[in-house]
């Protein structure tokens, strides 16, 4: 058994395949991503909404004994709190902005039906949740993530600056 920072589902199949482990262990990488198994055995790796390893919510706030969050999936311990369910009309929805609270405002607009655009000046997306766990990532893991959030396929239009 092999258990430790493995956040990619291709590294941990081919730890299996080369034989090196029976079983792989992927504990923060179902928390970013709880569909993560799903998506992988359908081939949907773009999909997989990948940990930053930014250690903030899972690791962070059980240091200082308070529930458990995620940057990457804000819905971690509050599934049965909200239902997603169709808007009823569906609307053109504008979202201002491609850090992460934008960039969750853009998937559950879209994941409603909303036909949704977001702008954002820079030509990165993430913000600052995506640069600091860069920074971590170069420390901790010789892996990184498995694909960059802005490279993940979105429900939306999106456009890197705003006109003016």
């Amino acid at each position: 058994m092999v258990v430790g920072r493995i956040n990619n589902a291709l590294i941990a199949e081919d730890i299996l395949q080369k034989g090196s482990a029976d079983v792989t262990v992927m504990g923060r990488a179902l928390l970013a991503d709880p569909e993560l198994p799903n998506k992988a055995k359908a081939g949907r790796f773009d999909d997989i909404a990948p940990c930053t390893a930014c250690s903030l919510g899972c690791i962070g706030e059980q240091t200082k004994m308070r529930p458990m969050t995620c940057v990457v999936n804000p819905m971690l311990g509050r599934e049965k709190e909200t239902e997603l369910t169709p808007a009823a009309t569906r609307k053109r929805v504008l979202v201002v902005g491609g850090g992460p609270g934008g960039l969750e405002a853009a998937r559950l607009a879209a994941a409603r039906g909303h036909d949704v655009t977001l702008c954002e000046k820079s030509a990165k997306l993430g913000d600052s949740s995506t640069s600091r766990s860069s920074l971590r990532r170069s420390k901790k893991s010789r892996y990184g993530s498995n694909t960059s959030r802005g490279k993940r396929r979105r429900p939306a239009s999106i456009s890197s600056s705003i006109p003016r």
